[in-house]
């Protein structure tokens, strides 16, 4: 584990190292104990399966998941940068391109049609 990348309410997302590929990896981890209620375990499971489904080149990558009686871990491709949400906050009222607006929705909307 190289650093801590961000947090939730039920998940810590950390940078690290593929020790035999030396790729870089995000991991989400979620301690168990914030996973008492059923319906919590459930949608993290219900998150392995649908990530598991899909392979798109907009969409994060799951590599692989684990638990240990502790936690469940989810071994993502790691996208450096800011995200969109980042990214339009940091604007504020300021417009966007044209061209770069026109880029993002094409990616949503290649994202969404893929999904449906």
């Amino acid at each position: 584990m190289i650093r801590l990348l961000g947090s939730g309410a039920y998940a810590q997302v950390k940078l690290a190292t593929n020790k035999k590929t030396k790729q870089r990896v995000a991991i989400k981890i979620y301690p168990k104990y914030k996973l008492n209620d059923p319906s919590k375990r459930k949608a993290v499971q219900r998150e392995i399966l649908c990530m598991k489904k899909l392979s798109h080149p907009y969409i994060c990558k799951l590599y692989d998941h684990f638990e240990t009686s502790k936690e469940i871990f989810i071994v993502q491709e790691y996208v450096s940068g800011i995200s969109l949400y980042q990214y339009m906050r940091n604007k504020g009222n300021k417009p966007i391109p044209t061209e770069l607006a026109r880029f993002f929705i094409k990616q949503l909307c290649e994202c969404l049609k893929y999904l449906h």
